[in-house]
């Protein structure tokens, strides 16, 4: 005789933070003396704001990786990722082929946090290709 199972995962935090977990449905058939594992990680989250600068000057459209997804600033500089707990840099690539890479402080409690103004100039910047290759970008040429 074979049975359908549908089971439901509670999840259930210990304190206040988030936590991403795999939400899909998963379907299990079994036999009578069948006996099946599943296993699920919820990881911890943390949401971070902030607004990159450089000069002084709102950096308009630079993308962020090192989040669940990449994210992108707006025309103000603002921006907000969804990043692991244990993330501990965030990488910003500008117009110009250059990688800034911004440190990222643990939380001591919460799942927020607030990075305020980074001035690039300040940070860590290097091209994204060093020596005899150059990336760059070529305007367009009438043939």
């Amino acid at each position: 005789m074979m049975k359908d199972l549908i089971l439901v995962f509670l999840v259930f935090t210990a304190g206040q933070t988030l936590y991403s977990f795999d939400e899909r449905e998963k379907a299990v058939t079994l036999y009578p003396g069948n006996v099946v594992t599943l296993d699920c990680e919820a990881i911890p989250l943390q949401l971070l704001f902030g607004r990159l600068l450089f000069n002084g000057q709102p950096l308009e459209g630079a993308r962020i990786n090192g989040g669940l997804y990449p994210g992108s600033t707006d025309d103000l500089g603002m921006f907000q990722l969804e990043t692991r707990s244990d993330v501990g840099n965030l990488q910003v690539e500008l117009d110009n082929g250059w990688i800034c890479t911004l440190p990222v402080k643990p939380l001591d409690s919460g799942y927020v946090l607030r990075i305020g103004n980074v001035e690039l100039a300040e940070v860590q910047c290097t091209p994204l290709l060093e020596g005899p290759l150059a990336v760059s970008q070529r305007d367009d040429v009438d043939t």
